[in-house]
């Protein structure tokens, strides 16, 4: 661990590694969170590993995806509303989002489908997902000042996490948080789960509710932590791939 074998928590565990973090000076933050809805606390996990005071200078750029099957346009408006007022910034470029953003042809493409062998696991998965699409895929919203890109999109979690890797976008951090049928969620993103095993490329982290079982390979690097702009008061913490923490041991010696 990060400053010998004391505890951190989240937040200072990622920037105490600095710009090397994500893996090379060159990387950036690029977040997923499935199931997200209205939850800002893992934005503050980005933005305040970049800078010690939550404002600028950053040293990274940072993209955030948000994925919800639930999600309006209107509550897409509150979270960017919060980000404004969070972090004292008033400049942000709004626009929407087309599947062919990211190389598919269809909003079907970011639903799973019936014939996929892949969700035999869960009985009647798509199903759970079939309803009519209301024509609204998404937003992008860019803070300038933040340098912070905020991706929202109208999907199911899963199927969207293996659309958008066949576009090249592999997140090096996702959020594990296990919301319920109540959330619209149907399977565990927890343990040996379908979102682990649609990873191409496992993310260097994991920001998981600490309830819950990490993926494989992963062990737990910080202590519990509650975000000031998370929608309930759980404890996340961060996980990290054994070569990920391997790598950041060889590099403190």
């Amino acid at each position: 661990m990060a400053n010998g074998d004391r505890a951190m928590m989240p937040i200072e565990y990622l920037y105490d590694l600095g710009p090397v973090r994500w893996g090379n000076p060159s990387e950036s933050a690029c977040l997923y969170y499935p199931g997200a809805y209205t939850d800002t606390g893992p934005l503050d996990l980005i933005m305040r590993s970049r800078s010690e005071s939550a404002s600028q200078p950053f040293d990274s750029f940072a993209t955030a995806i948000y994925v919800d099957i639930a999600i309006t346009p209107e509550a897409i408006e509150q979270v960017i509303h919060r980000i404004k007022h969070n972090y004292s910034t008033r400049t942000v470029l709004v626009s929407e989002i087309l599947p062919a953003d990211f190389g598919a042809f269809r909003y079907a493409d970011f639903l799973p489908k019936e014939d996929d062998t892949f969700y035999e696991s869960v009985p009647n998965y798509a199903q759970l997902y079939a309803a009519e699409h209301d024509e609204f895929f998404g937003l992008r919203a860019f803070f300038p000042e933040l340098q912070l890109n905020l991706i929202y999109l109208k999907a199911e979690g899963i199927q969207a996490y293996r659309t958008l890797q066949k576009a090249k976008i592999f997140p090096n951090i996702v959020v594990l948080q296990d919301h319920g049928p109540w959330g619209y969620q149907y399977a565990t993103f927890y343990g040996e789960c379908l979102l682990y095993k649609a990873a191409k490329k496992l993310p260097r982290f994991l920001y998981q509710a600490t309830e819950g079982e990490a993926w494989p390979g992963y062990e737990q690097i910080s202590e519990g932590y509650c975000d000031e702009g998370q929608e309930h008061r759980y404890e996340r913490c961060l996980s990290a791939r054994k070569t990920v923490i391997a790598e950041i041991n060889r590099r403190n010696k």
